[in-house]
């Protein structure tokens, strides 16, 4: 199997000594000529040769450093990451420089070729023979150009050599550790599925287990190897719990069937014996766990037992064995039940005498003589019912409560934590007391408490009699009440002097409802403090006028009115007033309180209008009508100019028909002696008279009521409204 981990190899950079051929400068003196020149020959040779000596180590230096130098350029470039240098460089350089060049580009090869191979070899399975693929590679690497050269190909080929070594010498490492690796995965799968199964809990299973060694596939092990991994498996299953822990450590205290002493007396024994406890912990937890959850299963059976009164001591003795309690865990186990079933005797015992009190109370009530009953008994027994009863059938529980003047607990705390502050909620304790005054005004007192009494009056007086919104109704009931006193001082003494001078359109005084409201905002502008009475009424009655508008000669809310509808509106009011066969100056209209984009027709008392036909106020949307009377002013004005210019064509025709007329009465002859005074005439032929059609009149029309092609418009605007 291939080794996925890549195998490391140590990179090494060699630079043999820089070697270079010792050039001989062949500088020789004739001899011929110099036999005679004596001494001063000899002196001259002398010279040359310590010249010729001096020029080859000059040379042999030279030499050395170009060697040095290319090695320690392609070394850099290595490191640097920089690309070798092109061949025809280096073909170029002197002989020195490229032996050096080349040999140090060689051994880089040889490093890479060893890292390369080491990862292909590394592929194979242990035991491959991995020559013929050293040797394939070992040839594609001699052919580098490197290799060429002889000198370099033999400085780099020991390197090749020892290289190629290594990485045969890291295969058999390798493959040993591999093998020795598989051999122990093996064998420990084979040992835990023994241990699990007992195979290897009994002399024979390990004498089984150490008879494995001969065989070939886990040659690399030994006797020691195999209690290693014993032991390994061993604790895993000891820690697990799966077994008895102290059945398999009394096994492994009996010695072996060699006579060697058993694995708990070696050197393994007090991780065998830690393994152990873990496990034990783990089974007291697990059986633990199950009896809890026995117990919690069982819960609803004796609770069930409990309730019925069926939870004896023999129950309760029978359930604490088969838990298997013992100790504190079976007294606690006892107490528990045993109180639960007294709980269960005591309420029973409380629930009779209750059901024989609400029996008495029922009596009592039923029989009109309650006051032997504390009220508090009363109001107990008022809230259950109420809590019991559907809520279709609540108003009768409410009626025979209010009649004993006993406050229903429900109602009680609806009212009492209404806030102005919560819009919906403080609504709806309003609606509802407003439903518990029209059964009994004192009830709902009573019910409420007197200051939320005294709120709740107010806000209804406010946002059903003066129109108020909700918003401007809450900020008075939220004012602090020290404020409040102390703007409704400022505002009383100059409230008469103060208002006279705002009256109503026709003159007269304000209805006594916006005074109310006026007088409100004048106190909450007040109550800001650095302001005079004269000048917050002034500004209350701004504001006041702000929200109003003219409808039907009267000040109503604007709420909902679009600008420049009142005057549809009133022609609607007047059409209404007609009809019901009231004076238009007593009726007006308000905006509903429970749906502003709608109005209502009201009366002088601002009490709905019904309508006769149906019994329901008269409502309408003022967008809709301010539309609608606009339709039918244009559709009126319309049909009228169509109606009169049909009707001067019809006198243009009967105007051209008297014409007719008379000039045909103007071709008649008068006789002779008619025409003049005492002439002679000759005998004239007698006098006809006109002869007209009587069959025709005329005058075309003449006595019928004129028709037209226009349509009619109704000229009431209720009639067009309600027109299909």
């Amino acid at each position: 199997m291939a080794r996925t981990k890549p195998q490391e190899i140590i990179r090494r950079a060699q630079v043999p000594q820089r070697l270079a051929e010792r050039p001989v400068l062949a500088v020789q003196a004739d001899q011929a000529s110099s036999a005679g020149a004596g001494v001063l020959s000899r002196t001259a040779a002398a010279v040359l040769t310590r010249v010729s000596d001096s020029v080859n180590s000059q040379m042999i230096s030279n030499s050395r450093e170009q060697y040095s130098a290319a090695a320690t350029q392609r070394m850099q470039e290595d490191a640097e990451g920089t690309p070798r240098q092109a061949e025809d460089f280096v073909a170029r350089q002197s002989e020195s420089w490229r032996r050096g060049y080349l040999k140090a580009d060689g051994i880089i090869r040889v490093r890479d070729w060893q890292i390369e191979a080491a990862k292909e070899i590394a592929k194979a399975e242990p035991g491959t023979d991995i020559e013929p693929l050293i040797k394939e590679r070992m040839a594609a690497l001699t052919q580098n150009p490197e290799f060429q050269d002889p000198q370099v190909r033999k400085a780099l080929m020991p390197v090749a050599m020892r290289a190629a070594q290594q990485v045969r010498q890291q295969w058999q490492a390798d493959s040993m550790r591999e093998m020795l690796v598989r051999q122990k995965e093996s064998l420990t799968a084979i040992i835990r599925d023994g241990i699990k199964g007992g195979t290897f809990l009994t002399s024979e299973g390990m004498n089984g287990l150490y008879a494995m060694l001969d065989q070939e596939e886990y040659a690399y092990l030994n006797k020691r190897d195999v209690d290693e991994l014993y032991v390994e498996a061993a604790k895993e299953e000891l820690a697990a719990g799966n077994r008895d822990p102290q059945s398999i450590l009394a096994f492994l205290e009996q010695d072996r069937g060699d006579g060697q002493p058993g694995l708990m007396n070696t050197e393994h024994g007090d991780e065998l014996r830690a393994a152990a406890a873990a496990g034990a912990r783990v089974i007291a937890h697990r059986e633990d766990e199950a009896r809890k959850q026995a117990m919690a299963e069982a819960e609803w059976t004796l609770q069930g037992l409990a309730d019925r009164g069926q939870l004896t001591h023999k129950t309760i003795d029978t359930w604490a064995s088969k838990f298997g309690l013992s100790g504190g865990d079976l007294q606690s186990f006892k107490r528990y039940w045993n109180n639960q079933q007294e709980q269960t005797l005591r309420r029973w015992e409380q629930e009779a005498k209750e059901r024989a009190r609400e029996e008495r109370i029922r009596k009592l009530v039923a029989g009109g003589n309650p006051y032997e009953i504390s009220d508090a008994d009363l109001k107990k027994q008022a809230g259950k019912e109420w809590e019991e009863t559907p809520q279709a059938a609540r108003g009768q529980v409410l009626q025979k409560w209010a009649r004993q003047g006993i406050v229903i607990p429900q109602l009680e705390r609806i009212l009492k934590r209404a806030d102005p502050a919560f819009q919906e909620n403080f609504q709806n304790a309003a609606t509802l007391y407003e439903q518990l005054r029209k059964v009994s005004p004192k009830y709902a007192d009573t019910v409420a408490g007197g200051e939320a009494a005294a709120m709740l009056d107010q806000y209804l007086y406010d946002t059903r009699r003066s129109g108020q919104s909700h918003q401007e109704a809450a900020r008075v009931l939220t004012q602090p009440k020290r404020e409040v006193e102390e703007a409704r001082s400022v505002i009383n003494d100059t409230w008469k002097s103060g208002i006279k001078d705002y009256l109503e359109i026709d003159g007269k005084p304000r209805d006594p409802r916006e005074l109310h409201r006026i007088r409100q905002e004048a106190e909450r502008i007040a109550s800001r403090g650095g302001v005079s009475g004269e000048a917050a009424i002034r500004a209350a009655v701004g504001q006041i006028d702000a929200q109003r508008t003219t409808v039907n000669g009267r000040r109503v809310p604007n709420i909902g009115m679009p600008q420049g509808a009142e005057p549809a509106v009133d022609e609607l009011i007047q059409t209404v007033a007609r009809k019901l066969g009231r004076d238009p100056d007593e009726l007006s209209a308000l905006p509903n309180p429970r749906n502003p984009g709608q109005w209502q027709i009201v009366g002088p008392d601002n009490w709905l209008i019904p309508d006769p036909d149906t019994g329901r106020a008269i409502g309408f949307d003022p967008r809709a009508i301010a539309a609608q009377h606009q339709r039918w002013k244009g559709d009126l004005a319309e049909s009228q100019a169509r109606r009169r210019v049909e009707q001067r064509t019809t006198w243009a025709d009967q105007s051209r028909n008297i014409r007719d007329l008379r000039s045909q009465s103007a071709t008649t002859e008068v006789p002779a002696a008619i025409a003049k005074r005492d002439a002679s005439a000759a005998e004239a032929p007698a006098f006809e008279l006109p002869k007209f059609d009587l069959t025709k009149p005329l005058v075309p029309n003449a006595g019928t009521k004129q028709t037209t092609t226009t349509p009619a418009v109704p000229e009431d605007f209720l009639e067009y409204l309600t027109r299909k």
